[in-house]
C-alpha cells in the first residue's frame, strides 16, 4: 500500500523581491551645521609611553605701560603746549592785523581797516586814584613844629623845660604854646625805609626859622631856634652812627631909605645853613 502513494509535488520557490537601492540623501547647509558631530575614538597609547604634561597657561601681561606709551604722552603734551602758546601770543597779533570790516577779504593790497571805537565796560570795585596834594601852609601866627613823613614818626617838641610827645604819620603842624626863648623839635622815623624823607621845621608867624631832613632808615632830626629873636640854631641829623650838624650863619642886610625929611635905616637878619659837620659815634 505504501508503494501506491503518490509522490509529493515540489513547487519551486519564487525568488524574493529585491528592494531597489536608494541613493543617499544629500544633506543641506543647515542639516550639516546642526548635525551631530562624529566623535573619534581616542587613540590608546601604550602604558610605557611617557605622558606629556598639560600645557601651561600663559602668564598675565604686565599692566604697566611701556616706554613707547610714555613717549607718546610726552609728545601729545608738548604739542598741546605749543598750540596753547600760539593761541595766546600769535593769534592776537594775527587778528589785530586783519581787517575789522565784515565781508572785506584780508590780504588785499590797498585795503585799510578802520578800527571800531568801543567803550570798555567799567568793572565794579573800588579804584584808588592818586591825587597830588600840596603841603599845607604854615599858620600865620604863633610858633609851630612842622613834621612831614609819609610813614610813621615819633616827635618831641616845645621849650626844653616843657617838652611834649606826639606819635603820628603824614604831614602835621604842632603848636608850641606860649613859646618864648629857645624851642626845639626832635623827630625820628619808626621804620627802615630810605625812599622818603623825614622833614622837620620850626615856623614863627608863617616864617621858617630852622629845618632839617633825612632819608636814612630810622633816621632822627633835631632842630632848634629862639622863638623870641627868631634866630635858628644848629640842626642835628642822626643817620645810624653818623651825626651831621648844620650851623646857620646870620646874614645882616641893611636897607637904607632916604626921604626929604629924614633918613631911615632898617636892619633885617636872615639865617642860612652853610656850615656842616659830620661826627661818627663809636
Amino acid at each position: 500500500m505504501d508503494d501506491n502513494l503518490p509522490e509529493p509535488v515540489v513547487t519551486p520557490r519564487k525568488p524574493a523581491a529585491t528592494v531597489p537601492l536608494q541613493k543617499p540623501v544629500k544633506k543641506g547647509l543647515f542639516s550639516r551645521l546642526f548635525a551631530p558631530k562624529k566623535r573619534s575614538s581616542p587613540s590608546l597609547k601604550p602604558a610605557s609611553m611617557p605622558v606629556s604634561p598639560p600645557p601651561q597657561k600663559p602668564g598675565r601681561a604686565s599692566r604697566m605701560p611701556g616706554k613707547k606709551v610714555f613717549i607718546a604722552i610726552g609728545v601729545i603734551i608738548l604739542l598741546l603746549a605749543i598750540v596753547g602758546v600760539g593761541v595766546v601770543f600769535v593769534y592776537p597779533m594775527i587778528s589785530g592785523s586783519e581787517s575789522s570790516i565784515p565781508g572785506l577779504p584780508t590780504g588785499i593790497p590797498g585795503a585799510t581797516s578802520t578800527p571800531a571805537t568801543t567803550s570798555n565796560p567799567v568793572a565794579s570795585g573800588t579804584f584808588v586814584v592818586p591825587v597830588e596834594t600840596t603841603a599845607p601852609a604854615a599858620p600865620a601866627t604863633g610858633v609851630y613844629a612842622h613834621i612831614s613823613y609819609i610813614g610813621s614818626w615819633k616827635a618831641t617838641y616845645g621849650m626844653p623845660a616843657a617838652l611834649q610827645t606826639s606819635t603820628d604819620s603824614g604831614d602835621r603842624f604842632l603848636e608850641i604854646e606860649n613859646a618864648t626863648g629857645p624851642v626845639e623839635v626832635t623827630a625820628e622815623k619808626l621804620d627802615s625805609s630810605t625812599r622818603h624823607e623825614l622833614l622837620v621845621e620850626i615856623y614863627k608867624n608863617g616864617g621858617l626859622l630852622s629845618s632839617g631832613k633825612t632819608s636814612a632808615g630810622f633816621g632822627k632830626v633835631t632842630v632848634s631856634a629862639d622863638a623870641t629873636t627868631g634866630v635858628g640854631q644848629a640842626s642835628k641829623v642822626v643817620s645810624g652812627n653818623v651825626t651831621t650838624t648844620t650851623k646857620p650863619v646870620t646874614n645882616v642886610t641893611t636897607v637904607k631909605t632916604t626921604s626929604a625929611s629924614a633918613t631911615t635905616v632898617s636892619t633885617v637878619k636872615t639865617t642860612a645853613p652853610v656850615a656842616t659837620t659830620k661826627t661818627a659815634s663809636p
